[in-house]
């Protein structure tokens, strides 16, 4: 039960949900695919009408925030839509060191506590980890589960070499803690970076459009 008037947090979104951590962010569920997905499709491109395949696509909220908060303000909106589709990456509100702590935090508990609302309404909830720099460390990783399928994204991440290097070392630290068993990986791959754990490569819309594949 809520514990704000009327739950204008959507406490209910993280019902029977695992608390973790110091800042008590909801457990995402544990993530077993029966078959993995042939592509990936960002939330906004997965709308369209004339998308086909849904069973064999994941769906992800490596975009904007703007362009998919309306999974926060109206969740249940979008359950069947996402239902159809063999996979769905937990959203990715943004986190940044540029930003100030408490939001931060913010978005990674919204991102756990939909991801968590989603699964047990019957979406096929892949973890989407955020790879974030070693200032995070001491928290980001928590609310994940062990030994699960998990997603990733380069997107912003390998603009100079210092940023590289910090995504490359928060992969590397991110399966230390909980040790996936397959990495989505959705983004330009740095070709210094080595993989310890199985790996399906998905390409971003962008890439996609700038090698003219739609």
């Amino acid at each position: 039960m809520a514990s704000t008037a009327y739950d204008v947090q959507r406490e209910y979104m993280v019902t029977g949900a695992k608390l973790c951590g110091k800042y008590q962010i909801p457990q995402m569920p544990i993530c077993r695919l029966r078959s993995l997905p042939e592509d990936t499709v960002d939330f906004e491109g997965s709308l369209g009408k004339n998308l086909r395949g849904h069973n064999k696509l994941n769906v992800h909220f490596y975009i904007d925030d703007y362009k998919y908060e309306k999974v926060w303000n109206q969740p249940d909106k979008y359950i069947d839509h996402l239902r159809c589709f063999n996979s769905v990456c937990a959203p990715d509100f943004s986190v940044s060191p540029k930003m100030p702590f408490p939001i931060c935090l913010y978005n990674k508990y919204r991102n756990h506590a939909v991801a968590w609302y989603y699964y047990l309404r019957g979406v096929n909830i892949v973890p989407a980890v955020g790879i974030y720099g070693s200032e995070f460390f001491d928290w980001c990783f928590d609310g994940y589960p062990k030994d699960s399928i998990v997603s990733v994204c380069s997107n912003g991440r390998l603009r100079n070499k210092e940023s590289r290097a910090e995504f490359i070392e928060g992969f590397k630290v991110m399966c230390d803690r909980i040790n996936p068993s397959r990495v989505l990986f959705i983004g330009i791959v740095p070709d210094e970076m080595d993989f310890d754990v199985p790996v399906t490569f998905f390409e971003t819309r962008t890439q996609k459009l700038n090698k003219g594949l739609i």
